[in-house]
């Protein structure tokens, strides 16, 4: 009798520790080879992708490269104001073979609809093909949450959804009965917006080691670490090639309670189009080249000036607030980290990156390599940046 007591508690015990905090369902998932994933590549990145440089290293990739499972999960996290909310994000992994590390990625800005969970393809899963796991959330505002404003500059919340999600692949490959453990050795990379986000994930590890993630690597490119810095160098450039400070003032709005005013940011058509624009429904990238990229003529004329108006103030106050790493804020040390950023970069200032630097040298990291292009876009440097990437990986 105590012999079946104890087996029956022991039953118990492990339902309890099999039970899925995270993972919700797998709505849907398709396989991918190496060659259509490099396609999709250069496709996307079309002109600001220099085959040229890159043909090697793609080639061999090519030729490593196994058939990938791409799958969309489902599961549970917080967003900003820390209440319970349901997200997405995709997962992919190569059917077969040992998995040779994780690789987590801050997804670079985009517009709703376009999330790696809907189409079931996004570029920052092109490591998988390597024999990783790649794990990219949609974050909060894109697939599944797509109704939800998107919480943009808000990357502790990235960091808190992002470890959510891993812990849902996890048990993602628990539920379909997967033997190749999730392995603990994870090299993070962020992009554009999706690099404070990476970065703020490393934080999130550092101030949690009951996690279990070991950091191989810390990959950043074109971040805006400092966001208050990085509005400051736009008004001084005078140009902005990605039109996304309205939704970045609706963001504040709602996840913040700034009660921003529009009409003192934002002048002109801008201003006559903001909700549209704010929602993030098409590319703001392309919105910028048809609103134009001098700034100039869609901000409120007090951004030019010495003295800000009050809303104004207060946004460049809070954006203090929003800075990462924070003051005092844990970081894994003896980790390397690579930071890539260009001076011809109009979307993010390259100044972002030089603080960055200056910040963690300055706090005796000693393991930081900082590439900073005399030349290249935004987006030439993230194509550039992916490739650096598979290079590390291979």
């Amino acid at each position: 009798m105590k012999r079946a007591l104890l087996l029956a508690t022991l039953f118990f015990v492990c339902l309890e520790g099999l039970a899925q905090e995270n993972f919700v369902q797998a709505p849907a998932s398709q396989t991918l080879s190496a060659r259509a994933q490099i396609d999709s590549l250069l496709v996307e990145f079309g002109e600001d992708f220099d085959s040229q440089h890159y043909t090697l290293p793609l080639s061999l990739a090519a030729s490593l490269g196994k058939t990938v499972r791409m799958t969309a999960i489902t599961y549970w996290t917080q967003d900003p104001l820390e209440n319970k909310i349901l997200a997405s994000g995709l997962v992919a992994y190569p059917v077969k073979g040992a998995f040779r590390g994780t690789v987590e990625v801050a997804p670079f800005s985009k517009e709703k609809g376009l999330s790696g969970s809907k189409r079931l393809y996004t570029l920052e899963t092109l490591p998988s093909l390597l024999g990783y796991v790649v794990i990219v959330p949609d974050t909060i505002g894109y697939g599944i949450s797509e109704d939800e404003v998107i919480p943009l500059l808000l990357n502790r919340n990235t960091a808190q959804v992002s470890a959510d999600m891993r812990q849902a692949v996890r048990e993602y490959f628990r539920s379909v009965g997967e033997r190749r453990a999730l392995p603990s050795e994870t090299s993070l990379f962020g992009y554009s917006l999706g690099a404070p986000g990476t970065l703020a994930l490393a934080c999130h590890y550092a101030s949690h080691p009951e996690l279990g993630v070991k950091l191989r690597q810390i990959y950043l490119g074109g971040g805006a670490y400092d966001p208050g810095l990085s509005l400051r160098g736009t008004f001084q450039l005078g140009e902005n090639g990605f039109l996304l400070f309205p939704a970045i003032t609706l963001s504040l709005n709602r996840w913040r309670g700034l009660a921003l005013d529009p009409a003192q940011l934002f002048i002109g058509k801008v201003l006559r189009d903001f909700d549209y624009i704010a929602s993030c429904r098409e590319n703001p990238a392309e919105m910028a080249q048809r609103y134009g990229t001098d700034v100039h003529t869609y901000l409120h004329p007090d951004c030019f000036r010495e003295g800000y108006n009050e809303d104004l103030r207060r946004l460049m106050k809070d954006l203090e607030n929003l800075v990462v790493p924070g003051p005092g804020e844990d970081f894994p040390h003896n980790v390397p980290v690579y930071v890539r950023h260009s001076v011809q970069d109009t979307y993010v200032p390259v100044e972002c990156s030089d603080r960055l630097v200056q910040e963690l040298r300055k706090a005796g990291h000693p393991a930081v390599i900082y590439r900073r292009d005399r030349s290249g876009t935004h987006n030439e440097t993230a194509a550039r940046s992916f490739l650096d990437l598979i290079l590390m990986l291979l």
